[in-house]
């Protein structure tokens, strides 16, 4: 159980693990990719950087810089121009770099390797934060034309990784192909190698553990102890996600299991020992049943009326229907004794029967009269507090009836709030879709520039061919037709990227209608829920008008209780004949028993003689019992 245990843990859990830290990295960091990798595709960029960096272009590139940046949400966007070495990002020309200085060495670490893009942590010197820089290679038919990408901040990035736990104590972190930390939840050990945290980690054991493909391996540290480390490499990078586990962690639920299976064998066998009791208990409940009888005679009450209830053929049997026999001879004595007493016990009876009915009405005298005279003093007490209460509740209902006026008045100021605000968001509604529709007109007007674009390509087109008619005559007017067929076409790159703008700008403005919508709907909403807090204050003003009549009843309820004390004083009357009655029948009662008492002295004598008789033979049972 113990190997399985092991094995699915390190097979199945901790893959599962690292697969839902890796997915959540990779997320983020494909997202920085895919912008970076819009940049360095972007046609205009290339045609820019191919035409050494004119001027004509700098602005658009500054602005388009700009506002990828905003785009793309990121820290940081990037150009740099391998012709010039110039580092462009959204302010502008930042510097020129080289190889000599060390805030530089990566531009030219990056093209020498070979790789098309790379994650690289640095410094940004615009900001002086931390960054996590996408750099991707800028390529036009196989020539090298610089290096550009954004830079993202590594908070939520850290956040992710420094805050996902694996049980109580194992953490995860990001190392670079050379065993470089370089992202942990600890910032002190941002940087280090990887074998100087932890000091068991050999050469051998950290080329499997670069290799990333989920090996588990223990090491001893010896600061933390037996650690249980497992790696896998992310698939938009190099790097390779670790994570560290402690052994005791880890395998944790296995001694959790170890525990609940001894137990839940504890539990096991103290069943089977009250079973096997059970069955030794069934197996001698005969003898059982004969002893206890025989205890219940001799050390009882002498009922003789007990019979054993065991028929089978073995001794306990013979000595069942023996006992039996006995009993019922006995039985048969007692009974004809009880005969001749059968007189007295009706004597007794009726004069018993008489006592207990005076003893019952002396005590329903007694109980009554503590009745009437708690009943008296508490209707007393009531009536005052009811006369303070009735008071108090017409006080209270004037408060209620204020606070419920005043509540009213509040909720008709609302809603004629809620109103005006409804107003003024349709004419925001209405002030958009009139800048929706002037949008609109602006494309319109760009279209028709394109048109005047292709149109002009096309004449430049045509004088380009009749100037090669010319021969030498026309050269002059080639040039100025190539010049104007150029202007054509930044003409429509141009019209282009306005036309994407006024797209993107159409769409925001319908999001924005449609919000405003929304909150036009919300707030009719608030109006109709406001309408009916109102009728909700007119419904607790009118329960507060019934609140009052109820108060006046309470005042009548008053004037009613006084008219019960009177009632009660006729019932202390009525007590006191009841005593005098049950006096009477005391007496009565006391000179019957008075004669009985002769007759039960004789019967008294004869059943003592036969308890007598029967208590020796009982002793004698029980002293050949205990024996």
């Amino acid at each position: 159980m113990h190997k399985l245990t092991v094995s699915r843990i390190e097979k199945s859990e901790l893959p599962a693990v690292l697969g839902e830290v890796e997915g959540k990295i990779d997320s983020y960091i494909r997202k920085a990719i895919t912008h970076s990798q819009g940049l360095v595709e972007n046609s205009y960029i290339k045609h820019w950087l191919k035409n050494n960096e004119n001027k004509e272009g700098y602005e658009p590139l500054i602005n388009y810089l700009d506002n990828l940046k905003t785009f793309s949400e990121s820290s940081a966007v990037f150009l740099v121009s391998d012709n010039s070495r110039k580092f462009y990002y959204e302010g502008g020309n930042l510097k020129t770099i080289t190889p000599d200085t060390d805030a530089d060495i990566w531009y030219f670490n990056f093209i020498s390797s070979g790789k098309q893009y790379e994650l690289n942590i640095d410094h940004d010197e615009t900001t002086g934060n931390i960054t996590g820089f996408i750099n991707y290679r800028i390529e036009d038919e196989g020539k090298l034309l610089g290096v550009g990408g954004i830079g993202k901040p590594l908070n939520e990035l850290s956040s992710v990784i420094g805050n996902y736990r694996i049980g109580e104590n194992g953490i995860v972190y990001l190392i670079n192909s050379n065993g470089q930390v370089k992202i942990h939840g600890n910032k002190i050990y941002i940087g280090s190698l990887i074998t100087d945290l932890i000091s068991g980690l050999d050469e051998n054991m950290l080329s499997q553990l670069l290799k990333g493909n989920q090996q588990v391996l223990t090491i001893h540290d010896q600061e933390k102890g037996n650690l249980v480390l497992s790696s896998t490499v992310l698939p938009s990078t190099d790097w390779v996600l670790v994570s560290e586990i402690p052994e005791s962690d880890l395998y944790q639920d296995i001694n959790k299991s170890i525990i609940k299976t001894a137990f839940f064998s504890t539990i096991l066998s103290f069943l089977f020992i009250f079973l096997f009791a059970y069955v030794i208990k069934i197996f001698f409940k005969p003898i059982d049943d004969i002893s206890h009888a025989l205890l219940s005679i001799a050390e009882g009450d002498r009922d003789l009326t007990q019979r054993i209830n065991y028929y089978a053929n073995d001794e306990a049997g013979v000595l069942a229907k023996g006992f039996n026999t006995f009993v019922s001879k006995i039985s048969e004595v007692i009974t004809s004794a009880n005969t001749i007493g059968l007189k007295l016990n009706e004597s007794v009876n009726t004069t018993s029967m008489e006592i207990a009915q005076t003893v019952h009405w002396a005590n329903d005298q007694e109980r009554n009269t503590h009745q009437v005279a708690s009943a008296i003093s508490q209707m007393e007490s009531s009536a005052s507090e009811v006369a303070q209460n009735a008071k108090l509740a017409v006080k209270a209902t004037e408060n209620v009836l204020d606070g419920a006026s005043k509540g009213q008045q509040a909720v008709n100021d609302a809603t004629e709030t809620i109103r005006k605000m409804s107003d003024n968001i349709q004419q925001t509604a209405d002030t958009i879709a009139l800048l929706n529709k002037d949008v609109e007109q602006i494309a319109t007007v760009t279209d028709v520039i394109q048109g005047i674009s292709e149109q002009t390509n096309l004449l430049a087109l045509n004088a380009a061919i009749e100037a090669a008619r010319a021969g030498e005559a026309g050269r002059g007017f080639a040039v100025v037709a190539d010049e104007v067929r150029m202007l054509s076409q930044k003409t429509r790159q141009s019209t282009e990227e306005i036309a994407g703008m006024i797209e993107r700008l159409q769409v925001a403005s319908k999001k924005a209608v449609s919000m405003i919508e929304e909150g036009l709907s919300s707030t009719q909403e608030g109006t109709e829920k406001v309408i009916i807090a109102g009728d909700l204050f007119r419904t607790i003003m009118d329960l507060v008008a019934e609140m009052s009549e109820k108060t006046v009843q309470i005042a009548t309820a008053t004037s009613e209780q006084k008219s019960m004390a009177t009632e009660i004083t006729e019932n202390v009357i009525s007590i006191s004949e009841l005593s005098q009655k049950t006096s009477s029948a005391t007496s009565s009662c006391d000179n019957a028993f008075t004669c009985m008492q002769g007759l039960l002295d004789v019967r008294c004598g004869f059943c003592f003689e036969i308890y007598s008789k029967i208590s020796t033979f009982s002793e004698r049972i029980n002293h050949g019992w205990q024996s």
